[in-house]
C-alpha cells in the first residue's frame, strides 16, 4: 500500500473514504478517530489532529475498525454472530490483526512524509 485509498469495495459494495485532520469533521462528540456511515456507504478519518499527524499504524487500525463494521453491514450472517458485543469485538479485533500484519510485514504502511489522498 503507497496512499491510503479513497474508495474501498467491501463485498461489492464502494465505501468511500475521506481523510480528515480535525476531530469534529470525524465524530462532532470529538471521541473518535473514525466513523462509517452505513447508509452513505462512506468512512471518515482521522489523520491528524492539532497539527500533529498521526502515525500510519493508528490511521490503519482505525481504518480497520470501520471496515469490519462495513463488513457487518454487508453480511448480516456475521453481523448476527457478533452483534451483541459487535463494538468490543471490532475493537479489540482490529487492534490485534493490525499489529500482526505490521509484525509480519504482510501489511507495509505509507511512510509518513507520504501524506494521503484526502
Amino acid at each position: 500500500m503507497n496512499e491510503w485509498p479513497i474508495e474501498l469495495n467491501i463485498h461489492g459494495v464502494i465505501y468511500s473514504i475521506e481523510y480528515c485532520s480535525n476531530t469534529d469533521d470525524v465524530d462532532p462528540r470529538g471521541d473518535s478517530d473514525g466513523i462509517v456511515y452505513l447508509g452513505k456507504k462512506k468512512m471518515k478519518l482521522l489523520v491528524e489532529d492539532f497539527g500533529q499527524t498521526y502515525p500510519p499504524a493508528r490511521v490503519f487500525s482505525t481504518m480497520l475498525h470501520e471496515i469490519l463494521h462495513a463488513v457487518f453491514e454487508e453480511s448480516p450472517l456475521l453481523l448476527e454472530c457478533v452483534q451483541k458485543r459487535e463494538e468490543k469485538f471490532v475493537e479489540q479485533f482490529s487492534k490485534v490483526l493490525t499489529d500482526t500484519l505490521i509484525r509480519n510485514n504482510i501489511v507495509i504502511l505509507p511512510n509518513e512524509e507520504m501524506g494521503n489522498n484526502g
